[in-house]
């Protein structure tokens, strides 16, 4: 009998609008995932031009395209804006679920920190004191969660034209360029050292990160079987094209060897193909890049938050605020608000290369339990409703996944051997996060989390628990007495 995904209400008797096209979900995912080159730069300095555009040629199909289209499974059969910790608490044990929560979380405020950071770098010269950088960040953190608030057809919106305006400086980069590019160049423009790959990997990966974040906006898609395979296989064309024109255009010149790469090097390249006007042209495109990053990550992970608060991890004093949708505009206004607080808290104090490696780190962790809850969910309930599947069998979806899952655990590898503090940093968080999770179990607990798989044709009728606080192997187990007196307030038919 085919089965389908239930929840708990998301926001009392208010509901997101699916109000986002395939056109506007890409601008919102590019500027998510992508938002231009700016950034790249450092994978040039360590992996030199030829080395970049092998990585940014590959790893979209390798990696982000397997990672697309498993998040568009499972984003539509578990159409959830808690998006993968569902995934991942309908296919794990509940420790597993809370520490994936705890790593979503980090990983969510330490990648939103870093985008205030980077505005304030363009905007601001070196040696500004620390007064205007906080009135940058609290500015444009402000004028963001406004934009959040009003809506995430608003955040789409601004996604599609801040695409343009990101990507116009490449490309005049590009045909001014033109002419005086060779392929001899670019060929033999390498790092004068060995490539670091414990630092090309992790910034490279960064640079293509992302994907996932659409499960967390799946329920404000239309028609999201159709769209968001769509919108995937644009943004990643568009990702190609981003990155790999400019950096033919600059490394094929000649004049911009490895070892001058840095951080907002691409003003230098500007300043060098067209002159003052074309460096105004790419600073703004920096500034518009960090917002339209900073507003699309904060719509993306607070919708996170407040799916996560919808699973009842936090106590309901937390938890129900959290879960509120704003009654006229139908966004998680509260959630918008509480992490646009923790951003800008975080964002005082960043050092950029660890927080990379940091985030890396724990990306790569969620992209494996990712994987796993694909394969685990398509092996347990094969008759589940999915609008979109990935076109194979259950053993060819897991050898599917084998090499993104391969790539990711490379790169966690990778990211923690990068320097003493990262390794530090990386037992420091394992540590955390598991005692954390299995005290939260044992000791903080009161009731499973909300979400469960059941036979289309009765919602209440001869249901499955997806995920409970057992693990699956144990759910043939009698339900635990919580469990069983709210069930069986939902459904008289649970014994």
């Amino acid at each position: 009998m085919t089965k389908k995904f239930v929840c708990a209400d998301e926001g009392g008797n208010v509901k997101p609008s699916q109000s986002l096209l395939a056109w506007q979900l890409v601008g919102l995912l590019f500027v998510a995932t992508v938002g231009g080159a700016y950034g790249v730069e450092g994978c040039v300095r360590e992996g030199g031009g030829w080395g970049t555009l092998v990585g940014v040629l590959i790893t979209p199909w390798v990696w982000g395209l397997p990672t697309a289209v498993v998040v568009a499974e499972l984003a539509t059969a578990v159409p959830s804006n808690a998006g993968a910790v569902m995934w991942v608490n309908l296919s794990s044990p509940e420790w597993v679920t809370l520490s994936f929560v705890i790593i979503s979380g980090i990983a969510n405020f330490v990648d939103n920190s870093l985008y205030p950071n980077l505005l304030a770098s363009y905007l601001l010269p070196p040696t500004s004191t620390i007064a205007p950088h906080i009135l940058v960040k609290a500015t444009t953190l402000a004028v963001s969660t406004l934009v959040n608030v009003y809506g995430i057809d608003v955040v789409a919106h601004f996604g599609s034209v801040f695409t343009i305006l990101i990507t116009l400086p490449f490309l005049l980069i590009f045909l001014l360029y033109l002419p005086s590019v060779s392929l001899t160049n670019i060929y033999n423009h390498v790092p004068t050292e060995r490539i670091s790959w414990s630092r090309f990997l992790p910034l490279l990966s960064w640079n293509m990160s992302g994907f996932d974040s659409a499960g967390h906006i799946v329920e404000e898609v239309q028609s999201p079987g159709r769209t968001l395979f769509k919108s995937f296989v644009w943004l990643i064309i568009l990702t190609e094209v981003v990155y790999i024109l400019p950096i033919i255009a600059a490394v094929g010149t000649g004049k911009h060897p490895p070892e001058s790469w840095a951080a907002g090097y691409w003003v230098i390249v500007a300043e060098d193909a067209g002159g003052a006007w074309m460096e105004g042209l790419m600073k703004m495109g920096g500034v518009v890049s960090c917002f339209g990053f900073m507003t699309a990550v904060i719509c993306t992970t607070s919708r996170a938050i407040q799916g996560i608060a919808v699973l009842g991890v936090f106590p309901e004093s937390v938890s129900g605020p959290l879960r509120q949708l704003h009654p006229v505009y139908k966004t998680p206004v509260n959630a918008i608000i509480f992490n646009s607080l923790v951003t800008g808290i975080l964002s005082l104090s960043m050092e950029f290369s660890l927080l990379v490696d940091v985030g890396q780190m724990l990306y790569s962790t969620r992209l494996l339990l990712v994987f796993y809850s694909a394969v685990y969910l398509r092996y347990r309930y094969p008759d589940l409703k999915r609008p979109f599947k990935v076109p194979f069998s259950t053993p060819g979806l897991l050898l599917a996944t084998s090499i993104p899952s391969l790539y990711s655990l490379i790169l966690l590898l990778v990211s923690v051997t990068d320097s003493p503090d990262s390794t530090a940093v990386f037992c420091l968080l394992a540590t955390f996060i598991l005692l954390l999770s299995i005290t939260t179990k044992y000791f903080c607990s009161t009731k499973a989390f909300e979400g469960r798989i059941v036979d289309d044709e009765d919602d209440g009728a001869d249901e499955e628990i997806g995920r409970t606080s057992l693990s699956p192997h144990q759910q043939q187990d009698p339900l635990p007495p919580m469990r069983r007196q709210r069930d069986r307030s939902m459904n008289p038919t649970v014994s």
